[in-house]
């Protein structure tokens, strides 16, 4: 997925809104918070759905917060992540991973694929940048919602266009929408032969968001019958 003028306008917007907060973020969790609540607003997302998508991508528990939150630093490689305490090590091992010829690289708050979205991103620095990254990850989603007409469908796609894999993603989605305020991320239900990734608490994390083929997405239909946790009263499915 290629991104165009308006995915960077939307970083320049949400990178405005950031810098015309009041005070700096209390911690890198909060950075991404706040990076992704301007891209909810930028792009009409339902308020906490982006967010929650970021907690099951690359969630973190936070002291100072007393919550999981996104985390800006985190890096998969391959399946393989890691949570890094600085934005230089990240960074490190991006750009090593990618000097070795690796593009299957999830970056950022919201895991944005090197592969799947070479254009996202100036430098894999920006990349790392709270509000770059939620800017694209938010412009992705209301595109994949104006594609599909439908939230709950387009929160599954940004993982996988397969319902087997948009289903059980779509449950942690959910289920961390509903309880925010979790200590842990959401499983998302490892099959057979699978493990979850120590580093993000023993569970099995998204692996980042991929693109969508016109014509081939699923029908939010597909995906509705699995879903075991409640849609938000008030807000449009």
């Amino acid at each position: 997925m290629r991104s165009g003028g308006r995915a960077r306008a939307l970083i320049g917007l949400a990178l405005g809104l950031l810098l015309a907060g009041p005070a700096r973020a209390a911690s890198p969790g909060a950075a991404c918070e706040a990076a992704g609540l301007a891209a909810e607003a930028a792009n009409g997302i339902p308020h906490g759905l982006l967010l929650a998508i970021g907690r099951v991508e690359s969630g973190r528990y936070a002291a100072r917060l007393g919550r999981v939150t996104p985390w800006p630093w985190a890096v998969d490689v391959v399946g393989t992540g890691a949570l890094f305490d600085s934005r230089r090590a990240a960074l490190a091992t991006a750009r090593g991973a990618v000097a070795a010829g690796q593009r299957n690289v999830d970056l950022g708050c919201f895991q944005v694929n090197l592969a799947a979205h070479p254009d996202a991103f100036s430098s894999l620095r920006q990349a790392l940048v709270p509000a770059a990254n939620a800017a694209y990850a938010g412009a992705f989603l209301a595109r994949l919602h104006a594609q599909l007409g439908s939230w709950r469908a387009a929160a599954a796609t940004y993982h996988s266009q397969t319902a087997a894999l948009g289903a059980p993603y779509l449950r942690a989605v959910l289920a961390s929408w509903a309880d925010p305020g979790a200590t842990l991320p959401v499983a998302l239900g490892a099959g057979p032969g699978q493990t979850g990734d120590p580093t993000w608490g023993g569970v099995t994390k998204g692996a980042g968001m991929q693109p969508i083929t016109p014509g081939s997405a699923p029908a939010s239909a597909e995906i509705g019958p699995v879903v075991h946790v409640g849609w938000p009263a008030g807000i449009a499915r």
